[in-house]
């Protein structure tokens, strides 16, 4: 397939390089639609806008070919137009993975935003794509699909993916698992306890994507060790609309010693169902990080930029996230907002890369995702930049980045 260099959404050409740059082989990308409409259920959405691409490879169908045997990480941000709820898998080869749902804006046709991620091992000639869920999904030149390759294989990184059930009701009740997708590496989920279980210590990402139908405003919230993260750094939450199943996503990036647990919670006690089709994603990505490595940060805004309370000595007072050490990166931000039809920009350097879109009016609060997979030399930068100098950032907004050591 074809792919078109990205230029004007980025202000310059799509980054498009070899992925053995760096001296190893590295497999990443993330790609951008035009504005369409995909008519029939299952139609493959094709992405023919680079963003980045390292070494990446398509069908002409618009899948991704697998052309080196790895363990992959993969996230889609679905930005949809229109007043109907509908939704895209992940699919790897012909089966389905997880969903993106969207409940679509209440009265008059708008944007409404949705995010998922899926990690699985591919081997030579496996395909990934992202297929619509039902006829007629509209989606916009904001909708981006971003993957990388974690590690080769063999190897021996835990990789948990999971989809939730609905919990009883109460308040501060935790989640349990429904149907594990992804179990490699004999990644450690108790059913009876309710937890991720670390067998091999090291930097983990978590991905949480609820799906949930609620009477009023909700949330699902990570916990590590049985206690809620700190909350003058970060607060890794859902935040679910009052609507008819609504999505929300969120994301943690943490340093795991040998028994430490992970598990979730429901926050408040109302009225609400969490969908089956929600996910709970913990994945091994490195043994050993600097702090100018990775970061997970809850967000305040000081002018344009957003930046971190309590910031890190790798951001600057301005919000510049400066490389220390040159490489390919994941950038991530699940964005909590009052404010409609506006969002938060993705910049390297002074080159916009992605978008995460709050569309139209759900209620009062909404969420929106975007990430970018992005090789970085020593003196670049990544910032987060408002769109609108109106837009209010919830602290349940989260920025995570990492460095992806192959």
């Amino acid at each position: 397939m074809e792919l078109r260099h990205l230029i004007n959404k980025t202000g310059c050409d799509g980054e498009s390089t070899s992925g053995s740059v760096r001296g190893t082989m590295f497999i990443g990308f993330t790609l951008a639609l035009t504005s369409q409409n995909f008519a029939h259920k299952g139609s493959i959405l094709k992405f023919e806008e680079i963003i980045t691409d390292y070494s990446a490879k398509f069908n002409d169908r618009g899948e991704f070919l697998c052309g080196l045997n790895g363990t992959y990480a993969f996230f889609l941000h679905l930005v949809t137009r229109s007043s109907n709820a509908n939704g895209a898998w992940i699919y790897k080869n012909n089966s389905p993975m997880t969903l993106v749902w969207q409940g679509g804006p209440r009265g008059t046709p708008g944007d409404a935003s949705g995010s998922t991620s899926i990690v699985v091992d591919l081997y030579n000639g496996d395909t990934m794509s992202i297929r619509s869920y039902k006829d007629n999904l509209t989606v916009t030149d904001k909708t981006v699909w971003s993957g990388h390759l974690l590690s080769k294989l063999p190897n021996d990184n835990p990789v948990l993916v999971t989809t939730l059930e609905n919990p009883v009701a109460g308040k501060d009740v935790t989640i349990r698992g429904r149907d594990i997708l992804v179990n490699l590496r004999h990644a450690n989920f108790s059913m009876a306890k309710d937890n991720f279980l670390c067998t091999k210590a090291g930097l983990y990402k978590v991905d949480i994507h609820s799906i949930m139908k609620s009477s009023v405003y909700n949330s699902v919230e990570l916990f590590y060790n049985g206690k809620g993260l700190d909350k003058n750094l970060y607060r890794s939450v859902t935040w679910n609309s009052q609507i008819d199943y609504s999505s929300s996503s969120t994301a943690a990036v943490l340093s795991l010693s040998s028994l430490d647990t992970l598990s979730l919670k429901m926050r408040l006690q109302n009225d609400r169902t969490l969908s089956s089709s929600s996910i709970f994603a913990v994945y091994f990505l490195k043994n050993k990080a600097g702090k100018a490595d990775f970061f997970c940060k809850s967000l305040e805004t000081i002018g344009t930029y957003l930046t971190c309370p309590k910031s890190l000595n790798i951001f600057s007072p301005t919000g510049l996230f400066s490389i220390k050490s040159k490489g390919f990166y994941y950038f991530g931000i699940h964005l909590v907002s009052a404010t409609r039809d506006t969002g938060v920009r993705i910049y390297k350097n002074e080159a916009p890369m992605t978008t995460a879109w709050l569309g139209a009016e759900w209620g009062t609060w909404m969420t929106a995702s975007t990430s970018i997979v992005v090789d970085m030399d020593l003196g670049d930068h990544i910032t987060f930049r408002k769109i609108t100098s109106g837009l209010n950032v919830d602290h349940a907004s989260i920025i995570t980045g990492y460095k992806i050591d192959i």
